[in-house]
């Protein structure tokens, strides 16, 4: 897992969340928009930097 395990965590369950709610709600699971919810959650969860990171100076 990346340096970032709490930003990581947090865009995982996010985007799973999003995903699930516009599913259920569309009654399809390959709906385009249950897709296009979860995904972008997925990458900026994994991109996102955690707030006591400090530029990689700061060993978690």
């Amino acid at each position: 897992m990346t340096k970032n395990w709490k930003t990581t965590l947090a865009g995982i369950i996010g985007a799973v969340v999003a995903y699930t709610v516009t599913a259920v709600q569309s009654g399809n699971a390959w709906d385009w928009k249950a897709w296009a919810l979860g995904i972008p959650t997925l990458v900026l969860g994994f991109l996102a930097k955690d707030s006591n990171v400090t530029g990689g100076t700061v060993q978690q």
